[in-house]
């Protein structure tokens, strides 16, 4: 894919599939910076008009109070 005709939806796309590989939303914040800061620095170059990667939000990190509030949510869902 080249880098014009990267857009956000790919971005978002592609960070969708890794969080459905199981990643965790950890890792694909990473990736997501990674991406944004290199998309930056081809913007500065000329290479991209704008940086897509600033344009879609990166998953979050849920905290581990919320994950455990959401595990006792479902154990009494479940009987």
């Amino acid at each position: 894919l080249s880098l014009v005709r990267l857009t956000p939806e790919t971005v978002e796309s592609y960070m969708n599939a890794k969080i459905r590989e199981g990643l965790s939303a950890y890792s694909v914040r990473n990736q997501h910076s990674v991406l944004q800061a290199a998309l930056g620095q081809a913007e500065r170059w000329g290479l991209v008009q704008r940086n897509v990667a600033c344009l879609v939000k990166p998953p979050r990190i849920m905290r581990e109070r919320c994950i455990h509030s959401v595990l006792t949510r479902l154990a009494d869902c479940s009987g």
